[in-house]
């Protein structure tokens, strides 16, 4: 079917989205298509050139519009994954190989053991007559910001 008239294109693509309201039913690019007796690339056409390319951008904008929100719902992990990914995200996963030690060479095991094992963290010493334990003492005193 050919549209010449932006107006009455314009008024039968809102006449599907009220179809669709009606019926309870999502919004869809096949769907638009098969409402105004087009095909995907008569549609994709109409949108590139011409007196349609508004009305077809914005149906396009308001179909995104719904399935993004559908895929954004409560409880939908795997939609906010896929959405991300549209922005540029990546999900890829990088595995670090560390090489085996040679138990023979007690410095490079004790130095593994040393690096992978937490170390165990240590209260610091107090200073008996002010209270403030050896770090503090070195740390510059924080300034207090003066109102004007």
């Amino acid at each position: 079917m050919q549209y010449s008239n932006p107006d009455i294109f314009r008024d039968c693509v809102n006449a599907y989205f009220d179809k669709c309201d009606d019926l309870n039913r999502p919004y869809t690019v096949s769907g638009l298509c098969v409402f105004l007796s087009l095909s995907k690339d008569q549609l994709k056409r109409y949108g590139q050139r011409g007196p349609h390319v508004e009305t077809v951008q914005s149906a396009r904008l308001i179909i995104e519009e719904q399935l993004e929100e559908r895929l954004l719902g409560p409880g939908r992990v795997t939609g906010t994954i896929f959405t991300l990914k549209q922005f540029g995200w990546s999900d890829k996963q990088e595995n670090v190989l560390i090489p085996p030690v040679d138990k023979d060479n007690k410095d490079a095991y004790k130095w593994t053991v040393e690096c992978v094992e937490p170390a165990k963290l240590k209260e610091p010493e107090k200073d008996d007559d002010a209270g403030i334990s050896d770090t503090d003492k070195t740390q510059a005193p924080r300034q207090e910001a003066k109102a004007v």
